[in-house]
């Protein structure tokens, strides 16, 4: 990536210790050890200081993940879902909520929800998705923040999660601080907006995660102000339900306004400088 972004044109492959087998430098192994697959062992018993460690442990390590694999008993697609957010009343941050869980219940095998609750939890147990009251996550009392842990600890373990998908910074810490007694849990992140606080925190909350970011400019705030990884960042934008009746977004005074050769400029989210718009 860094010698294409400096002009250099080619293709780039590793050839580990080919130039010095070619050259003659290291002997190859006798011709029926390479037909049967064994040039790997000759090579450790040329260097055994150097290479065992490679070929003995991280190869035994790397077959076993190859098999747990395979022979996993549901597909990756079917996967136990619990999205963390704040509230799940009028906002932006929350219909996102609700989208992603109506929308990839035929995708998951479980979606669950955990928040202080609001409007959408109705229509998230209509559909069928567990939601779970937890306190507010920006409470930062000691004994409320235990009380939380623990509760999302047993919903962890109830619902068998296997994906924690935050949206809230602080959803973002108890998923990192799970992890530490579920380690085959994943955890994605979802960045809906620009922050300029609590830069120790967010990195230590954001460690080991996937992140999502709703635009470039807050991948751009992740990356600049927080020193996140650019690797860890998925640029994913909100969608717009298109099923609304248009007519439902008709506006006669725009509509004169750009009959009079005014230029309209359409904003969707709350006009702050949070959300990029000063």
């Amino acid at each position: 990536e860094y010698l294409q972004s400096a002009g250099v044109q080619g293709v780039f492959m590793g050839v580990g210790g080919s130039f010095d087998v070619i050259s003659g430098k290291i002997p190859r192994a006798p011709l029926w050890m390479q037909k049967a697959g064994l040039e790997w062992l000759f090579r450790v018993l040329q260097e055994p200081g150097r290479l065992w460690k490679r070929y003995l442990v991280g190869n035994t390590r790397f077959i076993i993940s190859v098999y747990r694999e395979k022979y996993r008993k549901r597909s990756v697609d079917k996967l136990n879902i619990l999205h963390v957010s704040r509230t799940m009343g009028q906002g932006g941050a929350e219909k996102i909520v609700y989208q992603l869980s109506s929308g990839m219940q035929k995708q998951a095998e479980k979606i669950c929800v955990a928040s202080t609750g609001g409007c959408y939890v109705e229509k998230l147990e209509e559909q069928g998705i567990s939601h779970y009251e937890i306190a507010d996550l920006e409470c930062k009392k000691p004994w409320i923040m235990l009380q939380t842990f623990f509760k999302l600890w047993r919903i962890v373990r109830k619902e068998k999660i296997e994906i924690i998908h935050s949206h809230h910074r602080m959803a973002a810490l108890y998923a990192s601080a799970l992890r530490v007694l579920n380690p085959r849990v994943k955890l994605v992140y979802t960045a809906h907006n620009v922050f300029y606080d609590k830069k120790k925190f967010t990195k230590m909350a954001l460690a080991n995660t996937v992140v999502v970011a709703v635009g470039h400019d807050v991948k751009k705030n992740l990356t600049d102000y927080f020193n996140i990884n650019p690797k860890q960042i998925a640029v994913i934008y909100n969608a717009v339900n298109r099923e609304v009746p248009e007519e439902r977004y008709k506006n006669h005074t725009l509509d004169i306004w750009k009959k009079q050769g005014f230029s309209l400029i359409g904003i969707i989210g709350r006009l702050s400088e949070q959300k990029g718009v000063d």
